[in-house]
Parts: structure tokens; C-alpha cells; sequence
């Protein structure tokens, strides 16, 4: 696990504030992992839907991908630098529950940062949704956009000090070179 549970970020990974596209990114970094590499063959995110309603088949994408930054200061990870790693839709019940992505194709993590950008387009759903998460006194580690027209503009930015708490499944194995190159 990742993350102590110390906030509630309603921003990201997505925001349910009517915006039809949101778009976030957090860097985790080496020594939270504490892994040497492997494949990552789940991700689990902790929310709570407090809108008194299930929030059914929403359309979301994740990526992933190794990176030598250690903050969104560093700059935003470009599409062409990630791996797409889900593409589909996603239930969030009502109440406190776990989010639950299983990779199809396992996303091959060399051991060093790790940086997730979550992707919810085409619905501009208004929800009182939460996810748990951790603030880095010592660095802003999350950044998110959320528009209307689906452009990933930096001047539209917003970066956070905090970073949602996470479960990684990391499966040994050897290394995909080829998937898992530096960004």
C-alpha cells in the first residue's frame, strides 16, 4: 500500500464536478513502491461515493509509465511517454468501496519512479466522490485538468502536494525492456 490515508481528494483521479474531460497525474516514487521491478498486474484506489447513488459505466482510461521525475514540477508526462493499461468503463457504488483496475496486459515496472494519469472523458457527471490520499510536504506530486473539450492545456493545471493512496499487485518477473522505458 501507498499512502496514509491523510486526505480526501475529490479532484483526482477524477473529478465529478460536470466537466466532461478530467485529467490527472501523480508520480509515485522508488522508495514507496519499495520494489526492484516487476509487472503490475492491478491497481486499487479507495473512495467514497456519498451521493446517494451508484455512478454506473463511466468511461475512463489509465496509463502508466516509468519516469525519472520525481514531481509534476518536472513537467507533464506526455501520452506518447505512458502506457495505456485499461480502456473501459468503471462502477462506483455507493458508499465506501474499492476502485479496482485489472491490467489485462500487465504494465512492466523497471523499479524506479512510477507516474499514473488517470483519463475520464466523454461525461460530465456531478457526483460527491472522494479518494483517499497523502500529502508530500516536500513536493507537489499530482496534477490535474479538468475541461470541457478534452485539451490537455498546462496553463489550466492545477498541481497538488497530494497523492492518492494506492494498492499496487506487482508480480516478479523479468523485465520487459521495451515497455518499460524511461519518460
Amino acid at each position: 500500500r501507498i499512502g496514509k490515508n491523510t486526505h480526501s481528494p475529490s479532484l483526482f483521479p477524477f473529478s465529478f464536478e460536470g466537466f466532461y474531460y478530467n485529467y490527472s497525474q501523480s508520480i509515485y516514487l522508488a522508495e514507496e513502491i519499495n520494489v526492484s521491478g516487476g509487472y503490475i498486474s492491478d491497481v486499487y484506489y479507495f473512495y467514497n461515493n456519498r451521493s446517494n447513488q451508484d455512478l454506473l459505466r463511466k468511461p475512463v482510461r489509465l496509463y502508466m509509465g516509468n519516469t525519472w521525475f520525481a514531481s509534476s514540477l518536472d513537467g507533464w508526462v506526455g501520452f506518447s511517454e505512458l502506457t495505456k493499461v485499461f480502456d473501459g468503463f468503471i462502477d462506483l457504488k455507493d458508499g465506501e468501496h474499492y476502485l479496482h483496475y485489472s491490467i489485462e496486459k500487465p504494465f512492466s515496472y523497471n523499479g524506479g519512479n512510477l507516474c499514473i494519469m488517470n483519463e475520464k472523458h466523454r461525461d460530465g457527471t456531478i457526483a460527491n466522490v472522494t479518494f483517499r490520499g497523502t500529502e508530500d510536504e516536500d513536493a507537489i506530486r499530482s496534477v490535474y485538468i479538468s475541461n470541457d473539450n478534452g485539451a490537455i492545456d498546462m496553463s489550466e493545471a492545477i498541481g497538488s502536494y497530494v497523492i492518492n493512496d494506492i494498492y499496487l499487485v506487482i508480480r516478479p518477473g523479468e523485465i520487459d525492456h521495451v515497455n518499460s522505458a524511461m519518460v
